[in-house]
């Protein structure tokens, strides 16, 4: 059985993997936690590319032929990397965007870095459909995620801050796999929050849930 290969920057890729795992998944994982190198939001797109690259090969000198890219700030390089030699490299974006659509929302607000923001991807695909996007960087999310600061008060200030903008959203797309280890914060200080879009979960069902098994 071959390897599936996993690649974000810190932990935040470990809930891809669970999410996997509770699909029903069994085939071995080789997980790249990339905190040795620079935040991917801060990395220039050459420097990305070049990094993503790199790890992605590295997992296929490992057995990977299949490699999930858990972070939504290298999913945007995606496009550049398409020559490379493995079965199939996937991003988050893409599925997060097709969930955004089947939720039915009429507007939502994108949490993300700054990279992804940045890139309008989401409001890029998700405006011409009809659907009024608000993006909002939520940066200091991840660092507070990657030193253990999920609860307490440092996390609900940082919160109310991201969020004061936005305080009467109704639906999110967490664009950041570390974001949904904060929910529950922004659920409280998002009083009319109904939908939380997970491109990770989005990722899962899309390419890695059993079919459904036809009636005798």
């Amino acid at each position: 059985m071959t390897a599936l290969g996993v690649l974000d920057w810190g932990i935040g890729g470990l809930d891809v993997v669970a999410k996997l795992r509770a699909s029903g998944m069994l085939r071995p994982v080789v997980y790249v936690s990339d905190a040795g190198a620079p935040p991917y939001g801060k990395q220039s797109d050459a420097a990305l590319t070049a990094r993503v690259r790199a790890l992605i090969l590295a997992l296929t000198s490992h057995g990977c032929d299949e490699v999930v890219i858990g972070c939504n700030a290298a999913s945007t390089v995606l496009p550049a990397l398409a020559d490379l030699p493995v079965g199939r490299v996937l991003g988050v974006i893409e599925p997060g965007i097709e969930a955004t659509l089947r939720a039915g929302v009429g507007d939502v607000v994108i949490l993300g870095g700054r990279r992804t923001i940045d890139s309008g991807i989401y409001g890029a695909a998700l405006r011409p459909r009809g659907i009024a996007v608000t993006e909002v960087v939520a940066q200091p999310l991840s660092a507070l995620v990657e030193r253990g600061v999920v609860t307490g008060p440092e996390l609900e200030s940082t919160v109310e801050q991201i969020v004061a903008p936005v305080r009467e959203a109704t639906a999110i797309v967490s664009a950041c796999t570390h974001y949904l280890a904060a929910l529950p914060a922004l659920q409280a200080a998002l009083p009319d929050l109904t939908t939380v879009i997970d491109p990770a979960q989005a990722l899962v069902e899309q390419h890695f849930s059993p079919a459904p098994q036809e009636a005798l």
